[in-house]
């Protein structure tokens, strides 16, 4: 097919268990205008004669002397990518039947979005579904979100290939470069997600984002700086971002954690990310929302240790977002605020009399 729709990139490492449920997936698509580049990155299993049994047009073949990783490998296949619009699929992942004509059909109802991302599950080698992944439908408070943590999953997603090749393609932020693709495009895109499940996202012992997670947390934390950088026109410790991404992925928060500064970095990041992209009302609302929820769980867990502090990022959380009073974080804040003082009296009194 020399003027496919959509070429699909698979790079290809010692996938052979998974790699021809993959490889299906595409080759039954209710949408038939693709084209499938599989890049074979020097895979040592039966990769490659998996690859090899097939004789389907539509597939094109990318062999790599050498293991040279995902980033140059689906690279290689944007520079020969024959479709107007690019749809990325590990290979060990699965696409439903539909995800191809989905997309493309609301591509071309809205020429605007140059990022569209789909709902999935995320399912075990097995197949077992583990959980469902469901990015914020609205596209502000999406490009919110996506300023300090990943919603996306890369085997959903699908993007024009003008768009990517004028952004420089991949880069070598391994194994986040997709988060970084997406950093780079909700920038100055539009971005949107289709409520649909329409890819399975396979976790495994022997996929990359489980053997190199503190390697995928450093650069994710690197991306959420350049992020937060480029919207505040200064740069910023990586020790706030470290925090601040804490945080909000609910994980354990560092000592070295000022929850005063993350605070008033969240705060500050809002509002030029509204003065950058004008959100729309119902877009500045999700977003303050968002914002003004975090704030009021930041002042809960700073009541334990300062009123003060806890009262300040309070007062932020208010202003910026009044529908604060209705939720559960502000609550929380207040009644630690409240009864804080009262409850380490009591603490003590326990103590000295256990002593």
């Amino acid at each position: 097919m020399d003027h496919p729709e959509v070429t699909v990139l698979m790079p290809v490492f010692n996938a052979e268990r998974f790699l021809r449920a993959a490889i299906d997936s595409i080759l039954y698509q209710t949408f038939t205008s693709f084209e499938l580049i599989i890049i074979n990155d020097g895979s040592t299993d039966r990769s490659v004669d998996i690859i090899n049994s097939y004789r389907d047009p539509r597939i094109r073949t990318i062999v790599n002397a050498k293991n040279s990783g995902p980033v140059e490998s689906r690279n290689a296949g944007l520079r020969i990518a024959r479709g107007k619009y690019i749809a990325p699929l590990d290979a060990d992942d699965v696409c439903e039947p539909q995800r191809l004509e989905r997309q493309v059909s609301v591509f071309e109802a809205n020429r605007k979005i140059a990022l569209l991302a789909t709902w999935g599950r995320v399912i075990d080698e097995y197949g077992n579904m583990i959980k469902e992944v469901r990015p914020p439908l609205n596209p502000f408070l999406l490009r919110w979100k996506l300023l300090l943590n990943n919603q996306l999953i890369h085997s959903s997603v699908m993007f024009p290939v003008s768009i990517v090749r004028e952004l420089g393609g991949y880069k070598s932020l391994q194994p986040s470069e997709d988060y970084d693709l997406y950093s780079r495009i909700i920038m100055d895109h539009f971005v949107l997600v289709i409520p649909e499940h329409l890819v399975l996202w396979r976790k495994h012992s022997h996929g990359l984002s489980c053997k190199e997670v503190e390697i995928q947390k450093t650069a994710a934390h690197e991306i959420a700086r350049r992020n937060s950088e480029s919207l505040l026109k200064t740069k910023i410790p990586l020790e706030d971002i470290q925090g601040l991404r804490a945080i909000l992925s609910l994980a354990p928060i560092p000592a070295f954690c000022d929850l005063k500064r993350n605070a008033t970095l969240f705060h500050d990041l809002f509002h030029a990310a509204a003065d950058r992209w004008k959100p729309d009302s119902e877009g500045y609302t999700a977003m303050a929302g968002d914002c003004s929820g975090w704030l009021a769980a930041m002042a809960s867990i700073a009541a334990q240790s300062n009123r003060r502090t806890s009262l300040h990022i309070l007062k932020k959380a208010i202003k910026l977002h009044n529908a604060s009073f209705f939720h559960l974080r502000f609550w929380k804040a207040v009644s630690k605020i409240i009864l804080g003082p009262f409850l380490v009296k009591i603490a003590r009194k326990v103590s000295s009399s256990g002593g």
